[in-house]
């Protein structure tokens, strides 16, 4: 069954009756309630109560109902303004049975909670919440659990925020129960407070897990295990970097899987308080594509750390890396010890050249050629840009980071006197022209005149029917440029013509 806030009830729309101190609730099992989009529900809002208080089925397990809010509950008239997929109360009726599990909280993007916003809740000893489930996308102002107790177990929920939460705690019991098996994942939200994957009194917080990813706040600590008992195999998995706590605590794993943007120096978790890492073991891995990272790079995967981890001085081989774990300096710290050989091609390109590309490796000089030659031009170097030929490469010093397109630069020997002179065919003047370029040839002809530039395009053509012709150069950008008579299927000998 499907609850609207906007269902009537006795004839009234339910938004205008519930600011009474009774929540609004809706009994049994598997039922949906849905604040919309506008709309304010001032007071408590469940998804399901298992009570004897006259209301309900005292008998019935609050399992899998659905809490999905895309509007406000809001905190007044002395009013908690909290949110919960389900709670079962034995102190209210002695007879309930059975455990608060497989609920859901969603709080979506617009949506807002004044209070508290729990998965699963059970008040007494006999209850457990377990396998419910909290995403927060929208804005909750209090603590997010994803299940808690009075002092029965909270095992295995689940919470995940992108949006904003004052707390987070995947299970929490006040009492002597275990909080165990739940996993909390803050993927890019902020969170005002603390964020814990389970927190038990005095029973045992093991096996919880908390995920880090994305641009992530945190405004206090990060813990994993918070008990009096035992805290055992609870572990941190980050993704992401330049995350910022008071300190890290009660994780006896911590999982760092290094960014693909990751670059020397990186930090990824600062600690404001010194971070107990004694005893805790380390992982390390790649978050998604191998980063690129040098020998002897330093990632801090902790900054402001006490205490020595259980596998310090470990090495790490991933892909082609071997990082080394250790403490330096209060930190903890990944070397890179060894990494992939990265090569780059360097490519030679320019008029009449024919040398072979080169492979180099990453940091590393290029080899020199033997300087290539051209009839009527002197070799003027290498050069990373082929236009204006201003930055030349220095094959001492210039290293290799990318492939590179090396462009030879060309200088002219060749007189203008001599251009002027019969190339068979053709004969131009003046040379170098500025506007118009005479054009006279040694037979009479009937073909196309053309000129090239020096990258070999056509950049003007024009007939000529006879021994004389004149071209219009005006257009032309200052610079060097070939001609050439077309006729019969036969294209004389090139001359050079320069513009001014």
């Amino acid at each position: 069954m499907t609850t609207k806030i906007k269902k009537q009830i006795s004839g009234k729309m339910l938004c205008c009756i519930i600011a009474l101190v009774m929540p609004i609730m809706a009994f049994g099992q598997g039922q949906t309630i849905t604040v919309p989009i506008g709309e304010t529900v001032t007071g408590d809002l469940f998804g399901n109560s298992n009570n004897a208080n006259g209301i309900g089925n005292a008998d019935l397990t609050p399992i899998g109902n659905t809490l999905i809010i895309d509007g406000t509950v809001n905190d007044n008239m002395g009013l908690e303004g909290s949110a919960m997929g389900a709670t079962a109360n034995a102190a209210w009726a002695g007879t309930a049975t059975g455990a608060v599990t497989g609920n859901t909280v969603t709080v979506n993007v617009g949506g807002t909670v004044a209070n508290t916003v729990r998965g699963g809740f059970s008040y007494d000893n006999s209850h457990e919440a377990s396998n419910n489930t909290v995403n927060v996308y929208g804005t909750v102002y209090s603590a997010v659990f994803g299940g808690s107790t009075l002092g029965s177990n909270a095992n295995d929920n689940t919470v995940i925020v992108s949006g904003t939460a004052g707390g987070v705690c995947g299970g929490s019991t006040e009492g002597g129960g275990t909080a165990s098996g739940n996993t909390v994942t803050i993927n890019g939200g902020s969170v005002f407070n603390h964020v814990t994957g389970g927190s038990s009194y005095t029973g045992a917080a093991e096996n919880n897990t908390v995920i880090i990813k994305g641009n992530t706040t945190i405004g206090v600590f990060l813990m994993g295990g918070n008990t009096n008992g035992t805290s055992s195999g609870n572990k941190l998995k980050i993704y992401s970097t330049n995350l910022t706590v008071d300190e890290v605590r009660y994780f006896q794993i911590m999982n760092f899987h290094l960014p693909a943007d990751i670059t020397n120096n990186a930090t990824m978790i600062i600690s404001t308080d010194p971070s107990d890492i004694a005893g805790v073991t380390v992982e390390l891995d790649f978050a998604t594509t191998a980063p690129t990272l040098a020998v002897g790079d330093l990632i801090t995967l902790i900054e402001n750390v006490t205490g020595i981890p259980d596998n310090d001085g470990d090495s790490f081989d991933i892909n082609d890396y071997t990082f080394e774990i250790s403490v330096l300096d209060g930190a903890l710290i990944a070397t890179v010890m060894a990494a992939p050989i990265v090569t780059f091609t360097v490519t030679f390109s320019g008029e009449e050249i024919d040398i072979e590309p080169q492979t180099i490796e990453e940091g590393n000089l290029a080899t020199k050629p033997a300087d290539p030659e051209r009839t009527n031009y002197d070799f003027g170097g290498w050069y990373t840009d082929n236009d204006t030929f201003e930055n030349k490469w220095d094959f001492e010093t210039d290293v290799v980071m990318q492939d590179t397109t090396l462009y030879a630069k060309w200088e002219q020997t060749i007189g203008i006197e001599q251009l002027q002179v019969t190339n068979y065919k053709l004969q131009v003047y003046p040379n170098p022209a500025n506007s118009r370029l005479n054009v006279k040839l040694e037979n009479n002809a009937n073909g196309t005149l053309t000129l090239f530039d020096m990258s070999g395009k056509i950049v003007l053509s024009q007939a000529v029917n006879g021994n004389s012709a004149q071209i219009n150069v005006s257009q032309l950008s200052a610079g060097n440029y070939i001609l050439r008579l077309l006729e019969n299927g036969t294209e004389s000998d090139g001359v050079q013509v320069i513009k001014k």
